[in-house]
Order: structure tokens, then C-alpha cells, then sequence
């Protein structure tokens, strides 16, 4: 298979074995079936918001229910634009997309927050790195990094070196996830920044060691 024929850019994603940008680029353009995601419920925003402080204008790529801007908004008031990638029609977005295609313009966003099907987490990870943005936020599932195969750990590994990642664990679980706890990882651009958006008398580790 010509991974170079879908519709997402994968030259971005050298840090993935190709084996596995083509089955990701099977399962999210051929079979359409649903993946496994879960609206992103309220506590879980509150541990995030308790240890970050976002400010500007944020983006969710993968909005399905739209739960995190509305939110966002309702507890921060700050503004947040939304795209729905095909996995639900529930929520109002701001517009309907290949979100993996799109690449944001410079000084459009300041923060990214989005919650990708469970499956395709690795893909929406590696298209956020390569947006100019100064803070990313993934709602993931809990042992996405502890069960890290090696081509993962090396996608995050330069924020973790830099000091420049964030864990937030322990997320409440949620009716009809009951063994999907979930868990936060946060990427912040540069130490200017992790210092303006880290509260941290509410933060105990930074992170897992790498």
C-alpha cells in the first residue's frame, strides 16, 4: 500500500514504523467504522485546568460531542474553535473535516485540547507536533505511555528531555468506560512558556522518567 496516496501527511511522522501509519491510514479512511472514544467529561477537565493555565484562543481537532470546548468556555471563557472528524454528529463543531489534513496558520491558536479515538491517538499526537501552537493538551487513555512501544516513547521524548512534558494521571472513570480510566499529556513549546502555564503548587511530578 501507497501511504503517500491518503490524504494525511505522514511525511511528518517519521518517528512511526510504516507498518503502523498504514494501518492507521486503512482503519481511519477505508473501514469507517467507529472507533473507541468517550465524551470528555467535566472532573476530567477540572484536573487539567488545576494545573494548567491555558489563555488565548484553543482548537480541538477531534471534536466529536464538542464537550471539551463547551467546557473550556463555560469554565474559563476563554474561546475555542472545533472540528469533527467524522466519529459523531452529537455535539455543534465548527466544522466538519479531515482534521489530520489541516495545518494551523501561525498565531491562529495558542493551545491545542482534544480527546482522539483511542486508536488513533499516535497519528492526532504526531499532527499536533507539528503545529505552531505554544501548549498541547491529549485527553488519552491511561496506560498510553507506560505501554509504549519504542517508536512512541521516541515521539514524545524530546519534550520529556527538555523537561517540557506534563502527566496529569488518576482521571475519575466514567459510566460505560469503567476500565478506561484516562490520563492527560501536556506539551508545552519552551520553558517560557511551561512557566507561565505550570501551576505548580498543584503538581507533584512532571513526569514519568523517559
Amino acid at each position: 500500500m501507497d501511504t503517500e496516496k491518503f490524504d494525511i501527511p505522514f511525511e511528518s511522522f517519521g518517528a512511526m514504523p510504516s507498518q503502523t501509519r498504514t494501518k492507521l491510514a486503512k482503519r481511519y479512511l477505508a473501514t469507517r467504522e467507529e472507533p473507541e472514544c468517550h465524551p470528555t467529561i467535566e472532573p476530567e477537565m477540572r484536573a487539567l485546568l488545576r494545573c494548567v493555565n491555558l489563555w488565548g484562543v484553543g482548537f480541538d481537532v477531534c471534536a466529536g460531542t464538542n464537550s471539551i470546548a463547551e467546557i473550556i468556555g463555560r469554565l474559563t471563557r476563554l474561546q475555542m474553535d472545533s472540528a469533527d472528524v467524522d466519529v459523531s454528529r452529537e455535539g455543534a463543531v465548527d466544522f466538519v473535516t479531515d482534521g489530520l489534513a489541516l495545518k494551523l496558520r501561525p498565531n491562529a491558536y495558542d493551545f491545542l485540547v482534544f480527546s482522539p479515538p483511542f486508536d488513533l491517538t499516535d497519528v492526532f499526537i504526531a499532527w499536533a507536533l507539528q503545529q505552531p501552537v505554544k501548549i498541547r493538551c491529549f485527553h488519552v487513555a491511561g496506560d498510553y505511555y507506560t505501554n509504549a512501544p519504542d517508536y512512541r516513547r521516541r515521539l514524545l521524548r524530546p519534550h520529556l528531555q527538555e523537561g517540557l512534558g506534563l502527566f496529569i494521571e488518576g482521571l475519575p472513570t466514567v459510566e460505560g468506560r469503567p476500565c478506561r480510566r484516562c490520563m492527560w499529556i501536556v506539551l508545552f513549546a519552551d520553558r517560557k512558556t511551561k512557566r507561565r502555564a505550570l501551576k505548580k503548587k498543584n503538581v507533584v511530578n512532571i513526569a514519568h522518567s523517559i
